[in-house]
């Protein structure tokens, strides 16, 4: 009987590659940055067992908080004008 062979593969990078959305330079403030800062601070007062279990609460908060208010500000967006709409 043979046995399997296994194929590592691996992924080749360029040395000026950037990752999109990941990079926080110091002094600016954007909302990704508060929501990471606002998900890890409340992983200090969520319940559960392990580290991994507070975090995916907090995730789960800030998620459906982000949700809810993006959801209650579409309220006020502006309607189309009638003539812009297609048929």
């Amino acid at each position: 009987m043979k046995t399997p062979h296994v194929r590592i593969v691996r992924l080749v990078v360029p040395k000026n590659a950037k990752t999109i959305g990941t990079r926080i330079r110091p002094g600016t403030w954007n909302t990704r940055t508060s929501f990471r800062r606002l998900t890890t601070q409340l992983t200090n007062v969520m319940p559960g067992a392990s580290p991994s279990v507070k975090l995916a609460y907090a995730a789960a908060i800030v998620g459906t908080g982000a949700y809810v208010i993006g959801f209650v500000a579409s309220f006020w967006l502006p309607e189309p004008k009638r003539e812009e709409l297609p048929e």
